[in-house]
């Protein structure tokens, strides 16, 4: 059965669909050829210290890929995962030329996030093989470490949210019209290694209406307690008609993308009207 077929113009509007169309006859999978390359289902892993300081800078994992036809390939680790399923949100992917035969691609994944986490992997939650055009070949779901690793065996991050936020309301007019052009958070930092950090703000909500609203900041921190200032468009907010009081998300990564932790379900100052807003 062929779960669906859409019909769109050359503009990509969309003209129609069928939806679970009986093929002429059930194919077996036998009938088609192999793919060119697959996962035998057996990883490596190693815990690794750059800088001698006693702690991991990077998980490094190691995936056998078994190649019939070389060529160029892509594996790819999505994130970890502890025995009561809390998952790390870390991920690495590796593009390769692999030769015929039996072949070790290797990952590393991100140590600061691993101990931002606070929790204790013991599985690779997903890996996958891809050929060069991002075609799936072959995946493993759940994949068992060698061992159980402590997230305090990692780097700490060089940086953390503090859990303080501020908001206020800013009218950029000039001259102001009395309306707020977007809603300004200002995300508490401790940093300890001076660098370059991003914080990402996602959704508003009030009591269980949820508003669309986004915003990113990326700033050189020196050592010492920083705030960074991230804008809301304030649009989408009158947009909605809701009045928010919360903040959903607060993400911090650094310059790479790491993920080095998160706030979330933040109550802001007080609860702002839509209709303080521009339209």
């Amino acid at each position: 059965m062929l779960r669906s077929i859409d019909l769109y113009d050359e503009y990509f509007n969309w003209l129609g669909s069928m939806n679970d169309i009986p093929l002429s006859r059930e194919y077996s999978f036998e009938e088609f050829e192999m793919p060119p390359a697959f996962l035998t289902g057996v990883i490596s892993d190693r815990e690794v210290d750059m800088d001698g300081d006693g702690t991991f800078d990077y998980l490094e994992i190691g995936v056998e890929v078994e190649v019939l036809e070389a060529g160029n390939y892509v594996v790819d680790a999505s994130q970890l995962r502890d025995i009561y399923y809390n998952y790390v949100n870390v991920r690495n992917s590796e593009f390769s030329y692999l030769d015929a035969g039996t072949q070790i691609v290797v990952l590393t994944l991100n140590g600061p996030t691993i101990h931002a986490s606070g929790i204790d992997p013991s599985f690779v939650a997903q890996i996958n093989l891809w050929d060069e055009y991002f075609n799936t070949l072959d995946f493993a779901y759940d994949v068992p470490l060698s061992r159980e690793y402590f997230y305090t065996e990692f780097d700490a991050p060089g940086a953390h949210l503090t859990g303080i936020i501020t908001d206020q309301g800013v009218d950029t007019d000039n001259p102001p019209d009395g309306k707020f052009d977007y809603l300004e958070i200002g995300v508490q930092i401790e940093v300890s290694e001076a660098g370059t950090y991003i914080v990402e703000a996602d959704g508003l909500d009030e009591e269980g209406n949820f508003i669309s609203a986004w915003g990113i900041s990326t700033a050189y921190l020196s050592t010492g307690t920083q705030f960074v200032y991230v804008q809301l468009d304030g649009l989408p907010i009158y947009g909605r008609s809701f009045n928010p009081s919360r903040i959903l998300s607060l993400s911090l990564y650094d310059e790479d993308y790491n993920y080095l932790g998160s706030l979330n379900d933040m109550p802001l100052s007080r609860t702002y009207l839509y209709t303080e807003f521009d339209a």
